[in-house]
């Protein structure tokens, strides 16, 4: 994965370069116009717009740029969905093509890279959900699964059929949105190409009780008729940001955002939400 450094470095010529700390005027007084501090500063009100707020209908929202504790919940369930961070995540890993700041490194190689809990948290209904992921996926996955966020179906320590109630995923190159519908165990796959690696992505689904769609950035990435209603499960099952109750499946990624709406978002409300992570939405 491509990290932004803790050392931000500025080109002047050829095979010279200097830290944010050296760059100053051309004045005799040598006054310091970037500093670590100011930069940092700077950059962190401008990612700060960029992260929109919960709203009513939000249940869950991690922001997952904590340097230190749990994963904090931003959304109406509160502390009762708030994240343990396993010892292998990396905690403000800053992408190099983050807009909006650092978030949680995970490694699928690492039984211990993830964040997990917020057990009992659910949509109020099975019909009206959108679940959102913002990150960027170090590569295809290869021939493995990568997990990017999910709720188990059963109570922690076992991981029967139909394992899990939500989840979105990367497989062999290939974006899925699962639900357990109720009866069976839905897997939606997109039919685009593989997301490219290290560039920031929207990703997400939405059900309303008869349609399956998986979003990608801000469009529809495919789109299927699925009648039912999501089976929540156990009142004490886990959700998990990398990986599931499986105990694998773990993606190597940056996770930056995530969020569980109590609402289906429109396609309006995904290019809203592409846009103002890219600092492009205007009011």
């Amino acid at each position: 994965m491509l990290f932004r450094s803790p050392s931000p470095t500025v080109a002047s010529g050829a095979n010279h370069t200097h830290t944010a700390t050296q760059v100053s005027d051309s004045t005799a007084t040598g006054r310091a116009l970037v500093t670590a501090a100011s930069d940092a500063a700077a950059l962190e009100r401008v990612t700060r717009g960029r992260r929109w707020p919960a709203k009513a209908a939000t249940l869950l929202l991690w922001e997952c740029n904590e340097s230190t504790g749990t994963v904090v919940n931003y959304g109406s369930l509160g502390t009762a969905g708030d994240l343990t961070v396993g010892a292998g995540a990396v905690r403000r890993a800053r992408p190099l093509l983050s807009t909006i700041g650092p978030g949680l490194g995970t490694d699928h190689g690492d039984t211990t890279s993830d964040a997990t809990g917020a057990a009992g948290c659910r949509a109020t209904t099975g019909t009206a959900v959108t679940l959102w992921w913002i990150g960027t996926l170090a590569g295809d996955a290869g021939g493995t699964k990568w997990t990017l966020i999910a709720r188990d179906h059963a109570s922690p320590g076992s991981f029967p059929a139909p394992y899990i109630c939500v989840m979105l995923s990367l497989a062999s190159g290939v974006l899925r949105a699962e639900i357990n519908d109720g009866t069976t165990y839905v897997a939606l796959a997109s039919g685009l190409a593989t997301p490219a690696a290290n560039v920031q992505h929207l990703i997400g689904l939405t059900y309303n009780g008869s349609t399956l769609k998986l979003w990608l950035d801000g469009a529809e990435a495919a789109t299927a008729s699925v009648a039912g209603s999501i089976d929540w499960g156990d009142t004490d099952a886990l959700w998990h940001i990398s990986g599931n109750g499986g105990g694998a499946e773990r993606a190597t990624a940056v996770t930056l955002r995530a969020g569980l709406e109590n609402v289906v978002w429109t396609a309006d409300d995904w290019v809203e939400a592409w846009q103002r992570m890219r600092g492009d939405w205007v009011e």
